[in-house]
Protein backbone atom coordinates (compact mmCIF):
# COMPACT_ATOMS: atom_id res chain seq x y z
CA UNK A 1 0.00 0.00 0.00
CA UNK A 2 1.51 3.03 -0.97
CA UNK A 3 1.96 6.42 1.65
CA UNK A 4 0.05 9.11 1.21
CA UNK A 5 1.53 12.55 1.63
CA UNK A 6 -0.55 15.69 2.70
CA UNK A 7 0.45 18.60 1.06
CA UNK A 8 -1.97 20.79 2.44
CA UNK A 9 -5.31 21.06 3.48
CA UNK A 10 -8.09 23.37 5.02
CA UNK A 11 -8.63 22.83 8.74
CA UNK A 12 -6.98 19.67 7.76
CA UNK A 13 -3.93 17.85 7.68
CA UNK A 14 -0.33 19.83 8.30
CA UNK A 15 1.28 17.73 10.84
CA UNK A 16 3.73 15.48 8.75
CA UNK A 17 5.18 13.71 11.75
CA UNK A 18 0.94 12.58 12.66
CA UNK A 19 -0.25 12.30 9.13
CA UNK A 20 -3.38 10.64 8.78
CA UNK A 21 -3.36 8.07 11.51
CA UNK A 22 -4.29 5.53 8.77
CA UNK A 23 -7.67 7.13 8.19
CA UNK A 24 -8.31 9.50 10.43
CA UNK A 25 -9.75 12.58 9.09
CA UNK A 26 -6.84 14.59 7.77
CA UNK A 27 -8.43 17.91 8.27
CA UNK A 28 -8.03 16.93 12.67
CA UNK A 29 -4.42 17.92 12.32
CA UNK A 30 -4.45 21.17 10.58
CA UNK A 31 -6.97 22.58 12.57
CA UNK A 32 -5.20 21.69 15.79
CA UNK A 33 -1.85 22.68 14.50
CA UNK A 34 -3.47 25.95 13.35
CA UNK A 35 -3.74 27.14 17.13
CA UNK A 36 -0.93 28.43 19.20
CA UNK A 37 -0.38 26.87 22.60
CA UNK A 38 1.56 27.81 25.58
CA UNK A 39 3.48 24.90 26.55
CA UNK A 40 2.41 24.22 29.96
CA UNK A 41 -1.66 24.50 28.62
CA UNK A 42 -0.83 22.32 25.87
CA UNK A 43 1.31 19.89 28.42
CA UNK A 44 -2.49 19.96 30.17
CA UNK A 45 -4.61 19.56 27.45
CA UNK A 46 -2.50 16.45 26.00
CA UNK A 47 -2.49 14.66 29.14
CA UNK A 48 -6.17 15.30 29.80
CA UNK A 49 -7.08 14.17 26.08
CA UNK A 50 -4.73 11.04 26.93
CA UNK A 51 -6.59 10.19 29.61
CA UNK A 52 -8.13 6.05 29.49
CA UNK A 53 -12.02 7.11 28.31
CA UNK A 54 -15.08 4.12 28.52
CA UNK A 55 -18.02 4.58 26.03
CA UNK A 56 -21.53 5.14 28.22
CA UNK A 57 -24.85 3.53 27.29
CA UNK A 58 -26.27 6.01 25.11
CA UNK A 59 -29.58 5.58 23.31
CA UNK A 60 -29.35 6.49 19.53
CA UNK A 61 -32.17 9.21 19.88
CA UNK A 62 -29.58 11.31 22.19
CA UNK A 63 -27.29 11.66 19.57
CA UNK A 64 -29.69 13.04 17.01
CA UNK A 65 -29.55 16.81 18.09
CA UNK A 66 -25.61 16.56 17.56
CA UNK A 67 -25.98 15.09 13.53
CA UNK A 68 -25.32 18.04 11.35
CA UNK A 69 -22.46 19.86 9.80
CA UNK A 70 -20.07 22.13 11.68
CA UNK A 71 -17.44 24.45 10.27
CA UNK A 72 -14.35 23.90 11.98
CA UNK A 73 -12.46 27.65 13.43
CA UNK A 74 -10.01 27.14 10.18
CA UNK A 75 -12.77 26.03 8.11
CA UNK A 76 -12.87 22.55 6.98
CA UNK A 77 -16.16 21.30 7.50
CA UNK A 78 -17.60 18.27 8.59
CA UNK A 79 -20.30 15.92 9.49
CA UNK A 80 -21.90 14.25 12.13
CA UNK A 81 -24.08 11.32 11.58
CA UNK A 82 -26.08 7.94 13.30
CA UNK A 83 -26.03 4.84 11.40
CA UNK A 84 -27.96 2.20 13.31
CA UNK A 85 -26.75 2.84 16.29
CA UNK A 86 -23.40 3.84 15.45
CA UNK A 87 -21.72 7.36 15.27
CA UNK A 88 -20.04 8.93 12.71
CA UNK A 89 -17.64 11.77 12.18
CA UNK A 90 -16.73 12.57 8.35
CA UNK A 91 -15.26 15.30 6.04
CA UNK A 92 -15.35 15.60 2.26
CA UNK A 93 -12.40 13.00 0.64
CA UNK A 94 -12.13 10.93 3.75
CA UNK A 95 -14.02 7.74 5.50
CA UNK A 96 -16.33 7.72 8.47
CA UNK A 97 -14.79 7.42 11.46
CA UNK A 98 -16.85 5.90 14.04
CA UNK A 99 -17.06 7.77 17.45
CA UNK A 100 -18.47 6.91 21.38
CA UNK A 101 -20.36 8.84 23.47
CA UNK A 102 -18.26 9.07 27.17
CA UNK A 103 -20.79 12.14 29.10
CA UNK A 104 -24.17 12.97 27.34
CA UNK A 105 -22.22 15.71 25.31
CA UNK A 106 -18.96 14.28 24.69
CA UNK A 107 -17.45 11.38 22.16
CA UNK A 108 -14.18 10.23 21.20
CA UNK A 109 -12.42 8.33 19.02
CA UNK A 110 -10.80 4.40 19.78
CA UNK A 111 -7.50 3.19 17.44
CA UNK A 112 -6.50 6.44 16.89
CA UNK A 113 -2.82 7.88 17.87
CA UNK A 114 -3.17 10.86 19.44
CA UNK A 115 -6.67 9.98 20.59
CA UNK A 116 -9.03 12.78 19.62
CA UNK A 117 -12.11 14.22 21.17
CA UNK A 118 -15.43 15.98 20.35
CA UNK A 119 -17.95 18.00 22.70
CA UNK A 120 -20.85 19.46 22.02
CA UNK A 121 -22.22 23.21 23.23
CA UNK A 122 -25.72 23.78 24.22
CA UNK A 123 -27.62 26.83 24.70
CA UNK A 124 -30.07 27.47 27.17
CA UNK A 125 -32.96 25.83 25.36
CA UNK A 126 -30.79 22.32 25.49
CA UNK A 127 -30.39 23.39 21.62
CA UNK A 128 -26.93 22.10 20.01
CA UNK A 129 -24.83 25.67 18.75
CA UNK A 130 -21.38 24.26 18.09
CA UNK A 131 -18.57 21.99 18.96
CA UNK A 132 -15.33 21.85 20.32
CA UNK A 133 -12.53 19.44 18.95
CA UNK A 134 -9.68 18.26 21.29
CA UNK A 135 -6.77 17.03 19.63
CA UNK A 136 -2.99 17.17 20.15
CA UNK A 137 -2.93 19.39 22.87
CA UNK A 138 -5.20 21.99 21.36
CA UNK A 139 -9.55 23.04 21.44
CA UNK A 140 -10.69 23.97 17.86
CA UNK A 141 -13.93 25.37 18.36
CA UNK A 142 -16.15 24.41 15.49
CA UNK A 143 -19.99 26.26 14.62
CA UNK A 144 -22.84 24.33 13.96
CA UNK A 145 -24.36 25.31 10.21
CA UNK A 146 -27.75 25.53 9.26
CA UNK A 147 -28.77 22.62 6.93
CA UNK A 148 -30.24 24.95 4.46
CA UNK A 149 -26.53 27.06 4.51
CA UNK A 150 -24.48 26.61 0.89
CA UNK A 151 -21.41 24.82 2.52
CA UNK A 152 -23.48 22.42 4.67
CA UNK A 153 -25.65 21.97 1.06
CA UNK A 154 -22.27 21.68 -0.94
CA UNK A 155 -20.72 19.03 1.74
CA UNK A 156 -23.66 17.02 2.24
CA UNK A 157 -23.74 16.40 -1.93
CA UNK A 158 -20.28 15.50 -2.29
CA UNK A 159 -20.18 13.28 0.93
CA UNK A 160 -23.51 11.27 -0.95
CA UNK A 161 -22.52 11.80 -4.23
CA UNK A 162 -20.34 8.52 -5.98
CA UNK A 163 -20.07 9.44 -9.59
CA UNK A 164 -17.32 8.83 -12.56
CA UNK A 165 -17.20 12.29 -13.30
CA UNK A 166 -14.82 15.27 -11.95
CA UNK A 167 -16.68 18.01 -9.67
CA UNK A 168 -17.50 20.78 -11.40
CA UNK A 169 -14.47 23.21 -12.00
CA UNK A 170 -11.86 21.29 -10.35
CA UNK A 171 -10.25 20.13 -13.51
CA UNK A 172 -9.47 23.77 -14.19
CA UNK A 173 -8.15 24.74 -11.30
CA UNK A 174 -6.51 21.95 -10.71
CA UNK A 175 -4.60 22.63 -13.87
CA UNK A 176 -4.36 26.34 -12.50
CA UNK A 177 -2.28 25.71 -9.76
CA UNK A 178 -0.31 22.75 -10.46
CA UNK A 179 1.34 25.29 -13.32
CA UNK A 180 1.56 28.31 -10.67
CA UNK A 181 3.01 25.68 -8.34
CA UNK A 182 5.73 23.93 -10.81
CA UNK A 183 6.53 28.09 -11.25
CA UNK A 184 7.39 28.29 -7.78
CA UNK A 185 4.83 30.58 -7.08
CA UNK A 186 0.61 29.01 -6.32
CA UNK A 187 -1.98 31.12 -6.46
CA UNK A 188 -2.78 31.22 -2.99
CA UNK A 189 -5.62 33.84 -3.94
CA UNK A 190 -7.64 30.80 -4.65
CA UNK A 191 -7.21 29.21 -1.57
CA UNK A 192 -8.65 29.44 1.57
CA UNK A 193 -6.38 31.35 4.23
CA UNK A 194 -5.31 27.98 6.17
CA UNK A 195 -4.60 26.17 2.90
CA UNK A 196 -2.82 29.09 1.43
CA UNK A 197 -0.88 29.20 5.15
CA UNK A 198 0.13 25.21 4.65
CA UNK A 199 1.68 25.62 1.31
CA UNK A 200 3.86 28.77 2.26
CA UNK A 201 5.03 26.76 5.33
CA UNK A 202 5.46 23.48 3.47
CA UNK A 203 7.88 24.89 0.70
CA UNK A 204 11.00 22.78 1.41
CA UNK A 205 8.56 19.55 0.87
CA UNK A 206 6.92 20.43 -2.58
CA UNK A 207 9.66 22.49 -4.58
CA UNK A 208 12.25 19.79 -4.81
CA UNK A 209 10.00 17.18 -5.29
CA UNK A 210 8.60 19.37 -8.22
CA UNK A 211 11.79 20.57 -9.14
CA UNK A 212 12.67 16.67 -9.66
CA UNK A 213 9.90 15.79 -11.58
CA UNK A 214 10.67 18.47 -14.55
CA UNK A 215 8.07 20.18 -16.52
CA UNK A 216 4.48 19.98 -16.33
CA UNK A 217 2.87 18.16 -19.60
CA UNK A 218 -0.46 16.97 -18.60
CA UNK A 219 -3.24 16.26 -16.29
CA UNK A 220 -5.76 13.67 -16.42
CA UNK A 221 -8.82 12.98 -14.14
CA UNK A 222 -8.56 9.49 -12.42
CA UNK A 223 -11.68 9.04 -10.10
CA UNK A 224 -13.82 9.81 -7.26
CA UNK A 225 -13.05 8.08 -4.37
CA UNK A 226 -15.37 8.04 -0.89
CA UNK A 227 -16.26 11.36 0.72
CA UNK A 228 -16.21 13.21 -2.27
CA UNK A 229 -12.04 13.80 -3.27
CA UNK A 230 -11.33 14.11 -6.98
CA UNK A 231 -8.65 12.19 -7.87
CA UNK A 232 -6.14 13.26 -11.08
CA UNK A 233 -2.90 12.16 -12.04
CA UNK A 234 -0.50 14.73 -13.29
CA UNK A 235 2.35 13.80 -15.96
CA UNK A 236 5.76 15.73 -15.74
CA UNK A 237 8.86 14.90 -17.87
CA UNK A 238 10.51 12.36 -14.96
CA UNK A 239 7.17 11.20 -14.18
CA UNK A 240 4.26 11.44 -12.57
CA UNK A 241 2.30 12.96 -9.10
CA UNK A 242 -1.25 12.24 -7.58
CA UNK A 243 -2.78 15.64 -6.98
CA UNK A 244 -6.57 15.14 -4.85
CA UNK A 245 -8.81 18.34 -4.88
CA UNK A 246 -11.95 18.55 -2.76
CA UNK A 247 -15.21 19.88 -4.69
CA UNK A 248 -14.43 23.45 -5.14
CA UNK A 249 -16.20 26.00 -2.72
CA UNK A 250 -19.01 28.08 -3.78
CA UNK A 251 -16.83 30.91 -4.56
CA UNK A 252 -14.70 28.73 -6.29
CA UNK A 253 -12.20 28.45 -3.56
CA UNK A 254 -9.76 25.43 -2.66
CA UNK A 255 -10.42 23.88 0.78
CA UNK A 256 -8.41 20.67 0.19
CA UNK A 257 -5.38 19.74 -1.43
CA UNK A 258 -3.54 16.91 -1.49
CA UNK A 259 -0.23 15.36 -3.38
CA UNK A 260 0.81 11.82 -3.50
CA UNK A 261 3.72 10.16 -5.19
CA UNK A 262 2.63 7.54 -7.52
CA UNK A 263 6.19 5.15 -7.41
CA UNK A 264 5.83 5.03 -11.78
Amino acid sequence: MRTRRVVATVGWLANWQILIFGSLLSFVCVAASAQPAASDQRARLLAEQSRPREEIPFGPDQFDKFAGFYQLETGGVVRFIREGKGYFIQGVGQPPIQVYPDSPIEFFTRDVTPPAQWSFDLDHANHVTGAVMHFHGREVPAKRLASTDPLAIQTGHALETASDAPSPGTEAALKREIQAFSSGRPDYGIMMPRLADTVRENRSYYIPLLEKLGPFKSLAFVKVIPGGLNVYEATYQNGTLEWDIAPLLPDGKIEHLMINPTNK
